[in-house]
């Protein structure tokens, strides 16, 4: 079966190589347009002007006979992409936005299937009538709707009132941060609410018709699913079998992109593939004619992708699939570049904005790569003795991977070295367990207990599959983080594929010959080594204040490569264990940043606003050591501070107990020592836990910062009278720029620059006001993670560089 889905995928994007190809250069002047229009915001009168304009020239220099009516077609194809991009950019509609921070009543109607997770349903709506304030308002926009729990389960089409407060997607405040106000807003969704059960219900229920009809079936199968497997392997299931990937668990989720398998819980093109060749066997065993083939299998397919919520990676295949069948029947030839154009020129036409998300770039760059690396790596495989069916995956997988690798790691900044025996092993599984819970969801309507029979072999499969996910996991060199690319490495990887594979062709798709050869090759390995360049740090010191809302997490990396973390930031709750701050944005911040070990990782002091994501860091990236002021006998009795000692033990980490006078990373240009907590602690203050923080004092040629934790009056007072403060460049305000503060404390520090770690719209109403007008009165330049976002401070140790989030 895994053989046939592997032919049925080439087939779909295989085809002849045309010399001619208008449509392939009109599409890609049509893309840039619509990225050029996301860029400048154009005047679309004027645009539009342009595009009339230039029609017309261009038909006049057609009739004429004069050269340069294919630039003149072109150009137009450009200016249409800015004007349709200009227009969806401009077409999101913001209506709704003036009612956020409101408690509303919202009248609408479920615009797609809904999209489960392991602790709520999410539902989107159209929304056409909004009560505030007990008046009635005609409105409308797309509200994203989360239901807490699974009960109250709503439908596509359906009217519903949902009773809740709605507010608006922040901006993120580190840089590389996912976006996600954009990413709603790019799929027509602006605002959000979170409600119980109880303030949900359905005005009338959705009409039927294809998309209702698909919504339906599949919400049928994927209960089917639930009922008859595990919750995990359910999730599992109808990942593959729909794309639907929210009930499966966080840390499984990681393991399948760690292992090189998050595609298949994608719907792709490796899925339509698959049904496409199950159709085709199953068509042809009952006799079909062949003439008949597209005209029954066309239905199928739509409702199929209809089901999937015809993404771009799924409306790709489909419209490739389709041109194959019927390109087939009516004699036609095949050219794949043509064909992927046009998918791409639907999928734009309909939502200029696909462009924008990452299933459309990995889709294309999957399928580019497949259909021409695809064929060259298969010419240098032909003399390998080695079963057909393990060289057509590896070449799948080897020339999916060269074409996606720039854009995964743009995104998700993770090399998976294992992916290769993963696919190898995991493909024709994922074939085998597609096969049957389709087999079972379908039976299943009919005849539940026959799911429950498949099902159970099912299960087993996917309990193999599991465990082979989490296996490849866990070897040691499964899996890299890196930093992204600058635009031209990215253009150099994509120029050395190219020249690689036109130099080793006997007929080249694009000539190059002679000196040109040693020009291009000179050009691309200046272009890849320009690029790793980019990503070393050279000798500056940087120091990162990352926005973890209301906390502290300082990331300080030093001139020769090795990181220190001070403080992972904490959400409340942190300590009970559930997924947090550390998860959602200490760790991935590290990971954007290609950091793949901390050489040391200091907790200033034991409060869950420091202290809430170390367990998540500790977990997810390797540690050198831990550095940890004293505990005292109320810290022994915490279970949060128990759970990150267990974990350190965990995973062999050394733990350190840092006291002042303590020097770290001797040997590095830059000093850093410990100016707190005292040889004999604190006691008897406002606060001991506080006052006893980790100081730390950086000092980098003619650049110091001094990074002060909690530290409060009593131990800011202290420092002074011990002499041992001196002028710094850069301060971190103590305590998030609490008033329990010390006004000789910042005049002996004098900074040019305060940071202050706090989180927006924060209960304890920090930073206080005296604290900020006394920095005023000094004249220091003053720097808020709530406002700026993350602050980095850049220093050659002559002088700063700062950059900010926001």
């Amino acid at each position: 079966m895994k053989r046939i889905a592997i032919i049925a995928i080439k087939q779909i994007i295989n085809g002849s190589n045309a010399v001619s190809r208008p449509l392939l250069v009109l599409v890609l002047a049509f893309t840039v347009g619509i990225l050029v229009s996301g860029l400048l915001e154009p005047g679309l009168f004027l645009i539009f002007g342009l595009c009339l304009l230039v029609f017309l020239v261009a038909v006049y220099s057609f009739f004429v006979g004069r050269r340069g009516t294919g630039l003149l077609v072109a150009l137009l194809a450009l200016l249409l992409g800015l004007l349709t991009g200009g227009l969806a950019w401009q077409g999101i509609d913001q209506s709704i936005l003036k009612y956020c921070d409101h408690y509303v009543i919202i009248g609408g109607t479920v615009r797609q299937a809904p999209e489960y997770r392991l602790d709520s349903i999410e539902y989107v709506m159209d929304v056409e009538t909004v009560r505030v304030n007990g008046k009635m308002y005609a409105n409308s926009g797309g509200v994203l709707v989360r239901v807490k729990g699974k009960q109250g389960k709503f439908g596509y089409g359906d009217r519903l009132q949902v009773e809740g407060v709605l507010y608006r997607p922040s901006t993120p405040g580190n840089p590389g941060s996912f976006n996600y106000r954009k990413y709603l807003a790019r799929q027509n969704i602006v605002a959000l609410t979170t409600v119980e059960p109880d303030h949900v219900q359905r005005l009338a229920k959705g009409a039927p018709g294809l998309l209702g009809a698909a919504a339906v079936m599949r919400e049928k199968m994927m209960q089917i699913a639930r009922d008859t497997l595990s919750p995990t392997h359910a999730a599992m299931l109808n990942g593959m079998m729909f794309g639907s990937r929210g009930e499966i668990p966080r840390d499984l989720q990681q393991a399948f992109s760690q292992s090189g398998l998050a595609h298949v819980l994608c719907v792709s093109g490796l899925h339509v593939g698959l049904v496409l060749g199950g159709l085709l066997i199953v068509l042809r065993m009952i006799g079909t004619p062949v003439s008949w083939l597209p005209a029954v299998i066309t239905p199928i397919l739509l409702f199929y992708g209809a089901m999937t919520g015809f993404g771009p990676a799924v409306l790709r295949a489909t419209v490739m699939a389709l041109m194959l069948l019927w390109g087939h029947r009516l004699g036609r030839e095949r050219d794949w570049p043509t064909t992927l154009a046009l998918a791409a020129l639907i999928i734009l036409a309909l939502n200029p904005l696909q462009l924008y998300e990452v299933g459309f770039q990995l889709s294309f760059a999957a399928t580019w790569g497949i259909l021409y690396l695809g064929p060259w790596l298969q010419s240098k495989m032909e003399q390998w003795r080695l079963p057909s069916w393990i060289k057509s995956i590896l070449q799948v997988t080897v020339s999916a991977q060269l074409g996606t690798l720039p854009i995964v790691i743009q995104y998700f900044n993770l090399v998976s070295a294992a992916s290769i025996i993963s696919n190898l092993v995991a493909l024709p599984l994922t074939g085998i367990i597609l096969l049957m819970g389709f087999a079972a969801g379908v039976t299943g309507l009919i005849i539940p207990l026959a799911a429950q029979v498949i099902n159970a072999g099912t299960d087993i499969l996917l309990s193999i599959y599991e465990w082979l996910v989490l296996t490849i996991r866990n070897i040691p060199v499964a899996s890299h983080y890196t930093a992204p690319l600058p635009w031209w490495g990215i253009a150099a990887w994509y120029a050395g594929l190219v020249t690689v594979v036109e130099w080793c062709r006997v007929r080249p798709l694009i000539p190059i010959s002679g000196s040109r050869k040693s020009w291009a090759a000179i050009s691309v390995t200046c272009l890849v080594a320009l690029a790793i360049w980019h990503g070393s740090k050279g000798n500056n010191l940087e120091v990162h204040f990352i926005d973890v809302g209301q906390g502290d997490s300082i990331l300080v990396r030093l001139p020769g490569g090795k990181d220190m973390l001070v403080d992972t930031g904490g959400w409340f709750g942190d300590f009970d264990g559930e997924p947090g701050v550390g998860d959602y944005v200490v760790v991935p911040y590290l990971r954007r940043l290609g950091i793949n070990k901390l050489d040391a990782v200091v907790l200033s002091h034991f409060h869950e606003d420091h202290a809430g994501g170390l367990r998540a860091v500790m977990k997810a990236i390797n540690v050198a050591v831990l550095i940890v002021p004293p505990l005292d006998t109320e810290l022994d009795a915490n279970t949060g501070v128990q759970e990150i000692f267990a974990v350190a033990s965990q995973k062999n980490i050394p733990v350190r107990f840092g006291n002042y006078g303590d020097k770290l990373f001797p040997d590095s240009p830059v000093k850093i020592s410990c100016l707190g907590p005292l040889q004999e602690p604190l006691d008897g203050t406002r606060s001991d836990l506080n006052n006893n923080s980790l100081v730390l004092f950086v000092d980098y040629k003619n650049t110091e910062f001094l990074l002060s934790g909690d530290i409060e009056e009593e131990m800011q007072e202290k420092l002074v009278e011990m002499g041992v403060l001196q002028a710094v460049e850069v301060l971190k305000v103590a305590h998030h720029g609490s008033r329990y503060a010390s006004p000789a404390f910042l005049e002996q520090t004098v900074p040019r620059v305060a940071i202050i770690s706090v989180g927006e719209g924060n209960r304890f109403n920090l930073p206080s006001q005296e604290i900020i007008s006394l920095l005023e009165t000094m004249q220091v330049t003053i720097y808020r993670t709530d406002r700026d976002g993350a602050v980095i401070v850049s220093s050659n140790g002559k002088g700063l560089t700062i950059k900010t989030g926001r």
